[in-house]
């Protein structure tokens, strides 16, 4: 629950025009799995992500990506999309009806 939590809060906090088209559409997460899985996205919001580790959309274990200059990168830089390894830590893990209360806040 805990991860789920944290993925549904980032996004929140970090990306909103994800979370605003995630809210109004649960399969969307998949969308958001996918591209961090590195497939690419006919999405503009997904495209436009920075993902921390570049991926093929085959591959079973993630490259570090060019995307930041420093071995500290700043976490609250928006455009990165830092919560994409938990994303792919999950995998398919999580189906994207189990986000359904963190997204409408109804948890209890």
């Amino acid at each position: 629950e805990a991860r789920k939590l944290v993925i549904v809060a980032s996004i929140y906090q970090f990306h909103p025009e994800l979370y605003v088209r995630w809210e109004t559409d649960l399969d969307f997460y998949k969308k958001i799995f996918d591209r961090c899985n590195g497939r690419e996205s006919d999405i503009a919001i997904l495209e436009s992500l920075v993902l921390p580790q570049q991926r093929s959309g085959t591959d079973t274990e993630p490259i570090p990506g060019d995307n930041s200059e420093s071995t500290y990168p700043d976490p609250t830089e928006t455009d990165v999309f830092w919560i994409q390894s938990l994303i792919l830590e999950l995998g398919t893990e999580i189906p994207p009806e189990q986000f359904e209360a963190y997204l409408h806040g109804r948890v209890e």
